[in-house]
């Protein structure tokens, strides 16, 4: 009898939340680069390495992604996305980290992130500019609901549509979480299942 061939099994990453005290209200998102979900909105994140903690995962991708290190790291969140005519199924442990104050974020992984390698921000009117060539890939977004072409700090209530959030980060939408409360009530009643076309 021959070897039946296995379905494939789910990854597992780890989406990180980051606030900072400098942009009150806001989290940073950023556009996915790449054939999956390319223009999407997403967390930094990744995949979770062998004898790895979540903790450690989460800062390592702020670090890799967003050259960001973090303080008071924790658990946010699980989700359970789905999306089998993509061929994508993931389990993806949310954690919620805050940015060291005076730290600025910068795209460290322009090719799985829309933007170019950038150096220190420059505040100007509500969007923070690069020094150097090209625009902006982090923004600071204070009375702007629309979603840009560049990473971002985006309020929380003014979050761009579920279609364009990358589906780790749709599900916890879905879920009701606030990554301003530190209840977990968004977790109660939820099967861990999120289907997506």
């Amino acid at each position: 009898m021959g070897d039946a061939a296995q379905p494939p099994r789910p990854g597992v990453g780890v989406g990180v939340v980051i606030t900072s005290p400098a942009h009150p209200g806001c989290v940073l998102l950023g556009k996915r680069k790449g054939r999956l979900g390319g223009g999407m909105y997403q967390l930094p994140g990744g995949h979770l390495e062998f004898g790895e903690s979540l903790a450690e995962c989460a800062a390592r991708e702020a670090r890799e992604e967003a050259a960001l290190r973090l303080r008071n790291l924790r658990f946010a969140s699980a989700v359970n996305a789905a999306c089998p005519a993509a061929g994508y199924h993931y389990v993806t442990v949310l954690m919620k980290g805050e940015a060291e104050p005076g730290a600025e974020p910068r795209n460290s992984e322009p090719d799985k992130n829309e933007g170019e390698r950038g150096g220190a921000g420059v505040y100007i009117g509500g969007v923070a500019t690069r020094s150097g060539r090209g625009y902006s890939q982090w923004a600071w977004l204070y009375d702007v609901g629309v979603a840009t072409e560049r990473w971002e700090w985006v309020k929380w209530d003014q979050f761009p549509p579920a279609e364009q959030l990358f589906w780790a980060l749709r599900c916890l939408r879905e879920q009701g979480y606030n990554p301003f409360s530190e209840e977990l009530a968004h977790l109660q009643g939820y099967t861990g299942s999120h289907q997506l076309a």
